[in-house]
């Protein structure tokens, strides 16, 4: 899951879901560590 490639209209609900939700079932990560992924 990149995480700073997401949203919620609610700040509350989208902090929710990144600190919370999205651990428990995708591993995280954000654009620049996508993009240095590929670049390897």
């Amino acid at each position: 899951m990149v995480t700073d490639a997401v949203t919620d209209r609610v700040a509350g609900a989208h902090a929710d879901s990144v600190e919370v939700i999205f651990p428990r079932i995708a591993e995280l990560a954000t654009t620049d560590d996508v993009i240095a992924a590929l670049d390897r």
